[in-house]
């Protein structure tokens, strides 16, 4: 099974639940053997599949089985999840937020440190041991995970897609 953040952030509003697909360090595992609850993975995707997404409460029904789908699998193999504990992890994770949520826009990330009040050197030490990246390499991994989504699941084209994901610089020179 791949869960799919991008997706999920609207539903999954405890940062570290989400974090656990989001976040990691460089002993990070990718793929978790949940023998042990598998009963439970089944059962939940059976609720999941069953669901009627046109019922009212369909997406808030939607959230609590991937939360309790996340809270079996980090009770399962805890070790196997990053979650760490600095002094301004929640600037950190507000900043990740923004990323995740206006990563279409022009952004430069010494304009963050300044709309965050934090150093461009400590956003970037404090950002790559949370999630793994440089504040950077999540923002280009961000814009790249949806223009995939937009290219799968839309008919537009990939001027428009590159565009609307951000990456500004290539429909000016590659694609005109």
């Amino acid at each position: 099974m791949t869960l799919n953040p991008v997706l999920l952030d609207p539903y999954i509003h405890n940062s570290d639940l989400l974090g656990m697909l989001k976040n990691h360090n460089s002993d990070f595992i990718h793929c978790i053997n949940c023998e042990s609850i598998s009963g439970t993975v089944c059962e939940l995707f059976e609720r999941l599949v069953k669901s009627d997404s046109k019922k009212p409460y369909a997406n808030e029904l939607f959230a609590c089985y991937i939360t309790e789908l996340l809270i079996n699998t980090y009770r399962t193999k805890p070790d196997n999840f990053y979650i760490p504990e600095f002094p301004c992890k929640d600037t950190i994770l507000k900043i990740q937020k923004y990323l995740d949520t206006h990563f279409y826009k022009d952004i430069k990330i010494a304009d963050i440190g300044k709309q965050f009040l934090i150093s461009n050197c400590y956003l970037s030490h404090k950002f790559k041991e949370l999630t793994g990246f440089s504040p950077k390499q999540y923002l280009t991994s961000v814009r790249l995970k949806n223009a995939a989504y937009m290219l799968y699941h839309t008919n537009d084209t990939v001027n428009k897609i590159a565009a609307a994901c951000g990456f500004y610089f290539a429909t000016a020179h590659l694609f005109y």
